[in-house]
């Protein structure tokens, strides 16, 4: 996925980037963004766009109080 565009660490304030991991004997990966920083990071994904969404998305959403 080019020019991907993650926000910073909504604990830390941390540079995240994309993991992407290989369960040994399965032929399945699983994508998540993790804070460089503090480790926080997303659940599992099977596509890198639903994990950047997940990470991206801020607990109000945008929405004022």
């Amino acid at each position: 996925m080019a020019n991907i565009d993650l926000k910073s660490c909504t604990f830390c304030g941390g540079e995240a980037f994309v993991q992407k991991s290989r369960i040994d004997g399965i032929v399945r990966f699983f994508i998540s963004v993790v804070c460089r920083v503090c480790f926080a990071q997303t659940g599992n994904y099977t596509k890198e766009a639903y994990a950047i969404e997940a990470w991206n998305r801020r607990g109000d959403d945008g929405k004022a109080d």
